[in-house]
């Protein structure tokens, strides 16, 4: 998705138009500045605080292209025609193109009949980030189908009860299709974030060209493309770590036989896994290894293009980063277990202080039991 900010009318006394595409996500997620002023050409970038008036369009849609030329030329006066020139350059070399490039990728939501206001433009417009960013044709997945259920029943007969009880979303890649659970409101942001997770794991089988990937990085992707490791996930890493609990990544392939709360842990295991494999590729992004293991047609070869490391070696290396990263440190951070802890020295604490007291009281009796024979 391109995001494009533009100005026009500066209060001073040389009128300027200023068009800065501020970010551009692309299969490399290039980000560049282009900056109009006049009377100069400039590359560079304004601070928005400085902006009198900031306009964003964002190019994944339709854009009134009238309106797009007479902001900029209204409010200026001696206009030079070379600037006047590259900037209808920038309409018909830029914008066009961008046009064409984010062609929005239809989505079905099968709803029951119930109403879900503003829920499929967003749907879409997430569609097509992902699909732009991961070098996904609109083409490759052609039409999502959302089926949304408010019941477990009705979920488990759509997902053929694949699903363990704990899941409320699934994702059949081959068929672009997805299936969620709505017990409450649609409105929550939680449902566009379930949305967002399942359309990762069809981006991810579309921009891998279909190649398997291990669970651990498909779960991994999916929850990185809908949101960050959160610290509930990280402490539940840390327990792992203290009780000697820790999961092996090839084991995640059976994790829907597993029980909520393991199911919990592999999936905070596959977060951290999978952004810690980010961190160290020499691009701090997803998208050259995804473009490898298709270009490679298998995960081993490609995550070894990508970082040097075979398969074994980076689950080595994890081991050792997770022992590390994830200590007793994060769970005194924990305000469920600071409280715990607290709890628990209150109880000891206390549990001394009556014992102590009920031996007072007891060696005052035997005192006044001898004072009375």
């Amino acid at each position: 998705m391109w995001h494009f900010r533009w100005t026009h009318g500066f209060p001073t006394d040389s009128p300027k138009t200023t068009l800065a595409p501020a970010t551009q996500v692309s299969p490399h997620d290039l980000e560049f500045i282009i900056e109009f002023r006049y009377p100069r050409l400039k590359r560079g970038l304004i601070p928005f605080s400085h902006w009198e008036k900031v306009v964003e369009v964002r190019m994944t849609g339709i854009i009134n292209f009238r309106e797009l030329l007479a902001s900029f030329i209204i409010d200026h006066y001696n206009i030079n025609r070379y600037f006047l020139l590259m900037k209808l350059s920038i309409i018909l070399f830029v914008f066009v193109p961008t046009l064409c490039l984010c062609a929005r990728v239809p989505v079905v939501i099968e709803t029951g009949g119930k109403e879900l206001p503003d829920f499929k433009d967003k749907v879409e417009r997430a569609v097509g980030s992902f699909s732009e960013r991961f070098s996904v044709r609109a083409s490759e997945i052609d039409t999502i189908r959302i089926v949304v259920t408010y019941t477990r029943a009705e979920f488990e007969e759509a997902t053929s009860g694949a699903i363990p009880d704990w899941g409320v979303g699934a994702a059949i890649p081959a068929r672009n299709e997805i299936v969620v659970l709505f017990s409450e409101s649609s409105k929550s942001p939680r449902a566009v974030e379930l949305i967002a997770h399942e359309l990762g794991h069809i981006v991810l089988y579309k921009a891998t060209g279909e190649v398997r990937v291990p669970r651990w990085f498909d779960e991994g992707f999916a929850q990185w493309v809908s949101g960050g490791m959160d610290f509930q996930q990280s402490s539940r890493i840390a327990l792992a770590n203290l009780l000697g609990e820790n999961l092996n990544l090839r084991e995640l392939e059976d994790l829907n036989s597993w029980d909520s709360e393991r199911a919990n842990l592999a999936y905070a295991e596959s977060r951290a896994a999978f952004e810690f494999l980010i961190e160290i590729l020499p691009d701090n992004g997803p998208e050259k290894l995804i473009e490898l293991i298709r270009k490679n047609g298998g995960f081993d070869k490609g995550i070894e293009a990508a970082s040097g490391l075979s398969l074994t070696e980076f689950y080595i290396l994890w081991a050792n980063e997770r022992s590390g990263r994830f200590g007793w440190s994060l769970l005194l951070a924990d305000w469920r277990v600071s409280f715990s802890i607290i709890t628990l020295l209150f109880l000891v604490l206390g549990g001394i202080k009556l014992a102590r007291i009920r031996m007072a009281n007891r060696k005052s009796e035997i005192r006044d039991e001898e004072i009375q024979a």
